[in-house]
């Protein structure tokens, strides 16, 4: 994403993955036209897992927690049913989980404790 407030890790393709200053599904979707679909399940991952890290500090009203799942809806949302079971299937992901320790390896070091 190019217009973003901070950068929170790197797709496998070496990708910036950052929160847009605005949260819209076609704002997301402009500015990750170049997100292969791995590109794009990196970011719903690194998202899910700031949700799963910051969930019991904050709690479920937390404009934060909101904001970590707007944007992994987004990204969930401009995935097909057979990208994300695809990318799962490469990755070897079967749970939600998975899913977010995946998301934890895409991550920048300065968000993983």
């Amino acid at each position: 994403m190019n217009t973003s407030s901070s950068r929170l890790g790197l797709t496998r393709s070496g990708k910036i993955i950052a929160p847009p200053v605005m949260i819209d599904t076609r704002a997301v979707a402009m500015l990750t036209d170049d997100y292969t679909t791995a590109d794009r399940f990196d970011a719903y991952a690194v998202f899910e897992y700031l949700i799963s890290r910051d969930l019991p500090r904050f709690g479920r009203t937390s404009p934060e927690i909101n904001r970590y799942v707007a944007l992994a809806r987004i990204h969930e949302d401009l995935l097909t049913d057979e990208d994300r079971s695809g990318q799962m299937s490469i990755l070897a992901l079967t749970t939600a989980f998975d899913v977010a320790k995946h998301g934890k390896s895409r991550a920048d070091h300065i968000f993983l404790y």
